[in-house]
């Protein structure tokens, strides 16, 4: 069963997900050689966008990635287990590293308003 039929949601492509103006941001877990590929696609359409680790496979890459999303007034994060050993939600607040103290729905939101 894909996901889409699991949880009852539209069941699209990425081209499709970048030129839809009501999704905010997006996730990115593909092969690592695809992450900057990806990343900048999602930057250029306007999104917030999540990459999993590493960001890119060059630092130009990944510097450029910081870049567009600057520019873009976008949020760029990378998923990096190592800087939150354990998930905020499981944490007390004050026992969670401070790069990970989030604000409430500053990574989950997927819609815009």
């Amino acid at each position: 069963m894909t996901s889409a039929a699991r949880y009852g949601g539209p069941r699209l492509n990425f081209d499709e997900i970048l030129s839809d103006a009501s999704i905010a941001g997006v996730a990115i877990a593909s092969p690592a050689a695809l992450h900057y590929q990806l990343a900048k696609a999602a930057l250029l359409a306007g999104k917030h966008t999540f990459v999993e680790k590493p960001l890119a496979l060059t630092l130009a890459e990944a510097s450029e990635l910081v870049a567009l999303a600057d520019r873009a007034g976008r949020r760029l994060m990378v998923g990096h287990l190592l800087s939150c050993p354990n998930s905020p939600h499981r944490v007390p607040q004050r026992a969670a590293p401070a790069a990970c103290q989030l604000g409430r729905g500053e990574v989950a939101a997927a819609k815009s308003p």
